[in-house]
């Protein structure tokens, strides 16, 4: 390894099985490591190539896995199985090349073990000083796109965060806070989480986190700064990611106040509508009645404005939640489209094993029975009986 091995860092096993080129396997199956206490996940495709050992060139198959031991001084790796069926193809041949070779190959189980691996963790260094302990190998985060320079008084924008690390699982990068900036409210999205496989030697976690942000008066709205501690198992020292705080410009709608009068302009027309009586329905010597209140059509904008934000508010919640449902009915119409594609899946694959008995061939029942098993381990079918009947318990079906 060229860096130290850390609790909750990323551990990279590769597992190599070397082969002779004239022995051709079938019916393979390698064990995954299955260490206590530590997440394990395979890091893309097998490797194929040849390495030459001891004057002999082998064929090599290399599986690489990403392994995160949880707290704790030391990692252990019991022995990985490997088991296939082998046909040596080192034959000679007669000089007449005809009657010898119809000889059958011989053929033979194989079952090998691999040594135990046991690694030594390095302890949390004590120097660090962050909440939550991120060794990595990279870590960085931003938005992902482009914020407004000015926004009106009630209108929603949409924050979205990205966290990217190198050597860490998308469920170890943290929460971002949704604290609400002064005279703003904030919902948070729920977070989405993605662990990116690809042919390097270390997994690449994200984590996209929305937040949308509700301006409710006109001035300055800062967004908050995000600001991660991590490790950096390469340098061996803390480091931080940043993302600076945005300031956006928040003004007011057309007809709300600072839009197109001033609080000057209110008070105004307020003094000059007090203490006026209307002159209609008043006689000489009759007393003079108090006259109504006049509101100036600006002051009815500034008592108006609280219930126009409030009202787009509850119309922009309704949009969401009726997105929401929208999806869940989609994806419900999905699931039950694709029970009803595995429940034809099943029924034909258990007509062909049907089939398969009363023609009475054993290597077709073979085949039929192990189509049918994929039908119920699709992530994982068994490639022979052996692996069908270790998943069913039932030593008969070898």
């Amino acid at each position: 390894m060229d860096t130290p091995a850390y609790p909750r860092a990323q551990v990279t096993v590769s597992v190599r099985l070397y082969c002779q080129p004239r022995l051709k396997l079938s019916e393979t199956s390698l064990a995954a490591p299955r260490p206590a206490r530590a997440k394990v996940i395979r890091i893309g495709r097998d490797r194929r190539y040849r390495r030459r050992r001891r004057d002999v060139v082998y064929q090599v198959v290399e599986r690489r896995y990403a392994i995160f031991p949880e707290d704790g001084g030391e990692l252990t790796i019991p022995p990985l199985l490997f088991q296939a069926v082998g046909i040596d193809d080192n034959r000679h041949f007669h000089p007449d090349g005809s009657f010898f070779d119809r000889f059958p190959l011989p053929v033979r189980r194989l079952r090998i073990r691999s040594r135990e691996l046991r690694l030594v963790l390095t302890p949390v260094p004590a120097a660090y000083t962050g909440k939550i302990w991120l060794p990595a190998r990279a870590l960085a985060i931003r938005e992902d796109k482009t914020l407004p320079r000015e926004l009106e008084v009630g209108k929603p924008l949409t924050r979205t965060i990205r966290i990217e690390a190198l050597g860490l699982m998308a469920e170890q990068l943290p929460e971002i806070g949704g604290e609400a900036p002064p005279g703003c409210r904030v919902y948070c999205d729920r977070p989405e989480l993605e662990n990116q496989v690809n042919n390097g030697n270390y997994l690449r976690a994200v984590k996209r986190q929305a937040l949308a942000y509700l301006p409710l008066r006109a001035g300055t709205l800062t967004l908050p700064a995000v600001v991660i501690d991590w490790w950096d198992v390469v340098r061996n020292r803390q480091r931080k990611a940043l993302l600076p705080a945005r300031k956006i410009k928040v003004v007011a709608r057309p007809g709300s106040p600072g839009g197109s009068g001033s609080q000057g302009d209110i008070s105004a027309a307020k003094a000059s509508t007090a203490g006026k009586m209307p002159d209609s329905g008043r006689g000489p010597g009759k007393p003079a009645l108090p006259a109504k209140p006049v509101v100036p059509p600006r002051l009815a904008a500034v008592r108006a404005w609280p219930l126009v934000g409030a009202v787009l508010l509850l119309a922009w919640l309704a949009a969401v939640w009726c997105w929401r449902q929208a999806v869940r009915r989609m994806g419900a119409g999905r699931e039950k489209r694709e029970r009803a594609t595995v429940a034809l899946s099943v029924t034909a694959a258990r007509r062909r094993v049907k089939n398969s008995c009363l023609a009475n061939d054993p290597r077709l029942t073979q085949r039929a029975i192990l189509a049918w098993a994929a039908t119920a381990w699709p992530e994982n079918p068994p490639t022979n009986l052996q692996k069908l009947a270790a998943e069913l318990r039932n030593a008969g079906l070898v």
